[in-house]
């Protein structure tokens, strides 16, 4: 039986208030809003005894890092850094307002879920999934959908996107002093976040390290959360259509970003979900970011 618990980012940061207040030298924020559209809950492990999630195996190289090396270890492992007491989480959103929905759906989408590569704790990814499930059935909702991520179809939407819309190079000066608080507090919580989204892949030239999921997405997510963003208006403009040109779904990006998760969108059929692009296409759930887009029906 796993020792962890599920518990939502609000009540996290007001249990863990004092003790990320004397890790980290940010200032100490008041109490926040919190969207109404978005869910984000955490696993958490609040063993007093547990020093972290160090294994015994990396004890004996441990002791002999550097002071440095040492300090950024310990800033991954251990639970004077409250957030390693988060061993995954995951990010829903409520969809069913959204125009092309059918007015018969309510609708529960999956931002993201993360098992953190930090964890010593074996099926975080499942728990969370089976949490999502609970929590879809107990609001009554009639479907979850989901995007697989990957870092190959994201990165060529970049490459390929052509000229983008230029950043403002000049900012209102005056702000208010609690928005800033609250800036700097979702800026450490997308840092920790997107951190245990690392993951490795074998490849002929050995391990590579990766992220499948974009620190600006966590960002967008963690700052919506806390209600940073006024709701705009949707467009029916940038949506991936079925095709075979390289940006369109099914074509050249999505088919080599779906074969290098394959082994995760099989995972998630064997719980019940399947692939439907209509629920990109037609439904308008997701960004123009060919992603495979799945649905489960409860």
């Amino acid at each position: 039986m796993s020792s962890l618990t599920e518990v939502s980012l609000e009540d996290f940061l007001d249990l863990y208030k004092e003790d990320i207040l004397a890790h980290w030298d940010i200032s100490e924020w008041n109490d926040f809003e919190v969207s109404s559209k978005l869910t984000i809950t955490c696993m958490v492990d609040f063993n007093r005894r547990r020093l972290g999630t160090m294994s015994r195996d990396m004890l004996p190289a441990y002791k002999k890092y550097g002071k440095k090396r040492r300090e950024k270890t310990r800033d991954k492992y251990f639970y004077d850094n409250p957030f390693n007491r988060i061993h995954g989480f995951i990010i829903l959103e409520d969809m069913t307002d959204k125009k092309n929905i059918p007015k018969d759906k309510k609708v529960l989408s999956i931002s993201y879920i993360c098992s953190s590569i930090y964890s010593n704790h074996k099926g975080v990814g499942k728990l969370l999934l089976e949490y999502a499930k609970k929590y879809a059935t107990e609001m009554k909702y009639t479907d979850i959908i989901l995007e697989v991520a990957n870092d190959i179809a994201g990165e060529a939407e970049v490459e390929d996107g052509g000229e983008g819309v230029e950043e403002e190079e000049e900012e209102e000066e005056e702000e208010v002093e609690e928005e800033e608080t609250i800036q700097e507090l979702t800026n450490l919580i997308t840092h920790e976040f997107w951190r245990k989204t690392l993951r490795h892949r074998k490849n002929e030239e050995g391990t590579k390290p990766f992220h499948n999921v974009d620190q600006t997405y966590i960002q967008v997510n963690i700052d919506t959360y806390f209600a940073m963003y006024e709701d705009l208006e949707e467009s029916d403009e940038c949506f991936s259509i079925v095709g075979t040109d390289d940006n369109h779904y099914g074509g050249k990006w999505y088919s080599q970003g779906k074969k290098s998760m394959d082994r995760l969108q099989t995972y998630y059929e064997k719980i019940g979900f399947v692939e439907d692009h209509n629920v990109n296409t037609e439904w308008h759930c997701f960004s123009e970011i060919p992603f495979p887009a799945m649905i489960l029906t409860l």
